[in-house]
């Protein structure tokens, strides 16, 4: 059984979030939880919007020397947008993502993932809800504390990525809500990671080609990366 929090803690165009309490088939205790849920209209909406997007595509790379864009890769900018606008309403995709990064750092106790509830349905996403606050507004009045949490989380979004063997698991969508100062008695310093809707991989490989372009540029090898860029960004 579910009770609602009497305000919405976001809300977008295609959904909604709103904090509830629940209590699970043979538990006593309740649960807080928070609870996305699609609105019905924005999927049809979308849609709309995907179908937009393909026409204009269309002629984007049809006439492409007639609107005079040059070298601007419109069209590759468009297809982005139209893959995160799908993305958008597809709350089974979310939920694996959120399920694939749960188990990715299920041995980092640095990271914490919200906790899928298995009531979510089609539209509806039910998720533990995570304590804390928006990392940019943790230890303001704190400079030493607020650095090593700023630390922390570049090694987490960003070196690691980088230097973890095998392929890493990246979020894709890193703004301040999405990334929470979560603090514990042991470890003041931790981050959960909110909404993966938005994910990518890096392999091992790619990882090497994108090491190597920035070495290129710090040492300002302009020759090194005009002769190789075609073939580490393929």
């Amino acid at each position: 059984r579910f009770e609602f929090e009497d305000e919405v803690l976001s809300e977008a165009s295609v959904g909604a979030i709103m904090g509830a309490t629940m209590i699970l088939p043979g538990e006593k205790e309740r649960r807080h939880v928070v609870v996305k849920i699609i609105k019905s209209y924005a999927v049809a909406a979308i849609e709309e919007d995907l179908e937009s997007i393909n026409t204009l595509l269309g002629v984007l790379e049809d006439d492409s020397d007639f609107y005079g864009f040059g070298g601007t890769p419109l069209v590759d900018m468009f297809r982005e947008v139209r893959v995160a606008l799908a993305q958008e309403v597809r709350t089974a995709d979310e939920r694996a993502h959120l399920a694939a990064a749960a188990e990715y750092f299920a041995a980092d106790p640095r990271v914490l993932i919200p906790t899928l509830c298995d009531c979510s349905t089609a539209n509806v996403t039910v998720m533990q809800r995570m304590e804390g606050g928006k990392v940019t507004d943790a230890y303001v009045n704190d400079p030493e504390k607020r650095t090593r949490l700023a630390r922390r989380l570049t090694n987490i979004m960003m070196y690691d990525v980088m230097f973890a063997p095998g392929d890493s698991l990246f979020h894709g969508d890193p703004h301040a809500g999405n990334v929470f100062s979560s603090p514990s008695d042991d470890d003041p310093y931790r981050i959960s990671l909110l909404d993966w809707g938005l994910q990518g991989h890096l392999s091992r490989e790619q990882k090497a080609k994108l090491l190597q372009v920035g070495m290129g540029l710090q040492l300002a090898h302009a020759e090194w990366l005009r002769n190789n860029l075609d073939v580490l960004v393929d």
